[in-house]
């Protein structure tokens, strides 16, 4: 940091080297939001020869980074035509950028390299599992192509993602083996960021299960995150300690940065939980409100599965007012967008019993199915392939009938 502060303020291209040759020491260690104002005052100035450590800059500089800045790199990944000197440089693009958010960088800039071409897969892996899109077998190649090269950050960013698939589907063994497994290549590596969203996860997990202890303890320990006070509002919620929710999501909220991009999923997390905990306190117009910022705060960087969120959140609210059957499609086009249900959601499952009480099963069934195959679905050939995957074996109505006993079962 000595050398970084000295650089930034006698030698700016040797500071905005060391930034980009660093990027995954400031990561790995936890230390990125240090680094942030001295990258913010390297922005502005002549850029040629130095266009990758420009946009290592802007990632790194946050939310001090201006609209511009975030347009100007953006357009440097672009035009990049040759594989980058610092290929951690794309990770951390790749987790700061919006996604849909400008033409995609060319793929050149992670070529000629095996953990380069693992990195660009896992990439595109998330952000097919994150699109609607959760199929595990390209997961499962790029944590064999990174186990080949025995590197743990990219074995742990695998594992942890393939426990969130196992999790969704209710495979808890699963996720916790490979969550602790991530866990343990993190914290090899020191990795504390990291490891604090695997720990998140993780809680939501216990979280679904009803174990709020355990929930509780992963949250504690990656305490200070916005993630974890979002997490620890949930575990308040659901004890029925309001006063205690109400205060994490004020610390939540307090912690995302406004125009940065890292925040922007958790964002639209905490304005649904506000939501749910005004529902609790009866405050139903100030939940309304609240479900539609975070629809709207979802839509800034629209990934399908925290759009599904904020449906679910909303059918959550249609049944509480009386409309059961609104309630019911919400629930579907969540579905279709995620392109699959989470097992045991306790808020989702509520509001699936609550609908099929007013709808019967057969009147939720319709009316999920409705939703399944509607308007989300309609016009976009993505979110048409989610929707068939789900109901390829079923059919529309066969997938919500299931869903829904399955819902029952578990709220008995």
């Amino acid at each position: 940091m000595a050398a970084l502060r000295w650089s930034a303020a006698a030698d700016r291209p040797v500071a905005m080297r060391l930034i980009a040759a660093l990027a995954a020491y400031w990561w790995l260690a936890g230390r990125r939001h240090e680094v942030a104002p001295i990258a913010a005052a390297l922005l502005d100035g002549p850029i040629e020869g130095l266009e990758e450590e420009y946009v290592s800059c802007v990632v790194h500089a946050e939310s001090r980074a201006c609209a511009g800045h975030r347009r100007r790199a953006g357009e440097v990944m672009t035009a990049l035509d040759r594989p980058l000197r610092h290929p951690f440089g794309a990770a951390v693009w790749g987790m700061a950028r919006v996604p849909g958010a400008g033409p995609d960088p060319n793929p050149v800039i992670l070529s000629g390299d095996p953990w380069n071409q693992a990195l660009q897969d896992l990439g595109l892996a998330l952000l097919a599992v994150l699109g609607g899109h959760p199929g595990e077998t390209r997961l499962l190649d790029v944590l064999a192509r990174f186990r080949s090269l025995g590197e743990r950050w990219g074995i742990a960013q695998a594992l942890d993602w393939l426990a969130q698939l196992a999790s969704w589907r209710g495979d808890h063994a699963l996720a916790h083996e490979r969550w602790a497994a991530a866990l343990a290549a993190l914290e090899a590596l020191g990795a504390v960021q990291e490891a604090a969203d695997v720990l998140c996860r993780r809680a939501f997990d216990h979280l679904r299960q009803g174990d709020l202890a355990a929930a509780e303890s992963d949250l504690r320990r990656a305490t200070g995150s916005p993630s974890a006070e979002l997490g620890l509002a949930e575990v308040a919620r659901h004890r029925g300690d309001l006063e205690a929710a109400a205060a994490h999501l004020g610390r939540a909220g307090h912690g995302t940065r406004p125009g940065d991009p890292g925040t922007v999923y958790v964002r639209a997390g905490i304005l649904t939980a506000e939501a749910r905990l005004a529902e609790a306190q009866h405050r139903l117009a100030d939940a309304a409100r609240r479900h539609d910022e975070a629809w709207a705060a979802a839509q800034r960087a629209p990934l399908a599965s925290s759009l599904a969120d904020v449906l679910e959140g909303r059918a959550g609210h249609a049944v509480l007012t009386g409309d059961a059957r609104k309630a019911a499609r919400l629930l579907g086009r969540a579905t279709a967008l995620r392109g699959t249900a989470v097992a045991g959601d306790p808020d989702v499952r509520r509001t699936a019993a609550a609908a099929t009480e007013h709808l019967g099963a057969d009147g939720f069934a319709a009316a999920y199915a409705e939703g399944l195959r509607g308007t989300a679905v309609a016009g976009d050939p993505d979110m048409r392939h989610t929707a068939a995957a789900a109901t390829e074996h079923l059919g529309a109505d066969g997938f919500a009938a299931a869903y829904a006993e399955g819902l029952r079962d578990d709220a008995r």
